[in-house]
C-alpha cells in the first residue's frame, strides 16, 4: 500500500510541476529607439514631424507652445527576446513616468496608447497611421512626479523580437501650452510582462498524449494501471 501511495504522489507532482508553475514578472525597458517626435517648429500643427528627442526616459504628448501650436507624440519600443521560448505571455503593464513642474502637466484630455510598428524611429513616423488602441493611460487628473500604468494586450507582445507603441493626446492640436512631459534618466519607462508554463495545448485536432503506467502491487491491489495526462 505505500508503495502505491508513492507511486501516485510522484505522479501528481511530475503534473503539477509542469502545469502549474509560478508566474514570473519581467521587467523590460524601453529601448533607446523610443522617444518623442514634434512636428515642425514653423508649420504649426500641420508638420511632419522634424524635431525628435531619443531616449527610453523620452515622454512628449500633447500641444505645446501658445505661438506656434507644436504637438508631440512618444514612440515606446521593447525587446521581447528576453522572454524564455515556451513560456505564456499571462499579463502585460506599461508604466510610464510623468515629471512634475510647470510646464509639464496638460491641462485637459488624455493620453492613448495605441500599438504601432514604426521599425527605427523617424521624423516621418509622427504621421503614421496607428493600430489598435490599447487604451488610456494618463489624464489631466494623473499625479505628476509618478509613473501611469496601463495593461496591454498580451497577444501583442513579441518572444522573439522588438514591439512598439505610441502615445498621443485625444484632443486636436491647437495654439495652447498642454503638454505631458518627462525628460529624467532616473525614470525610464518600462513594461512588466507576466509569463508562465504553457498550457496545454487546446487546438482543435490536437490531443494531449496518454501514458498508461502499470504498478505493481499483489499484495493489496494486484497490477493497476495509472493514466497520466502529458
Amino acid at each position: 500500500m505505500k508503495k502505491w501511495k508513492i507511486i501516485i504522489f510522484l505522479i501528481v507532482f511530475l503534473i503539477s510541476s509542469k502545469w502549474g508553475e509560478s508566474s514570473t514578472v519581467l521587467t523590460l525597458n524601453a529601448t533607446s529607439n523610443s522617444g518623442y517626435l514634434r512636428d515642425d517648429h514653423f508649420a504649426g500643427c500641420s508638420g511632419s514631424g522634424a524635431d525628435s528627442t531619443t531616449g527610453n526616459y523620452i515622454v512628449g504628448v500633447g500641444r505645446f507652445s501658445s505661438v506656434n501650436g507644436h504637438e508631440k507624440r512618444t514612440f515606446l519600443e521593447f525587446d521581447g527576446s528576453p522572454i524564455p521560448d515556451g513560456e505564456t505571455v499571462t499579463a502585460a503593464t506599461i508604466y510610464t513616468y510623468i515629471q512634475g513642474g510647470a510646464g509639464n502637466s496638460v491641462e485637459s484630455g488624455n493620453a492613448i496608447v495605441y500599438q504601432i510598428n514604426y521599425g527605427t524611429l523617424g521624423n516621418s513616423d509622427f504621421q503614421l497611421a496607428t493600430g489598435t488602441q490599447e487604451g488610456t493611460i494618463f489624464t489631466e487628473s494623473s499625479p505628476e512626479s509618478a509613473y501611469s500604468a496601463l495593461d496591454v494586450s498580451t497577444a501583442y507582445i513579441s518572444k522573439t523580437g522588438t514591439f512598439q507603441y505610441t502615445i498621443r493626446a485625444d484632443f486636436a492640436c491647437a495654439d495652447a501650452d498642454d503638454q505631458w512631459f518627462n525628460g529624467d534618466s532616473s525614470f525610464p519607462n518600462y513594461i512588466d510582462v507576466t509569463y508562465g508554463a504553457e498550457a496545454p495545448a487546446t487546438v482543435a485536432g490536437v490531443k494531449p498524449i496518454i501514458r498508461d503506467i502499470i504498478v505493481s502491487d499483489s499484495t493489496n491491489f494486484g497490477n493497476k494501471i495509472l493514466r497520466a495526462i502529458s
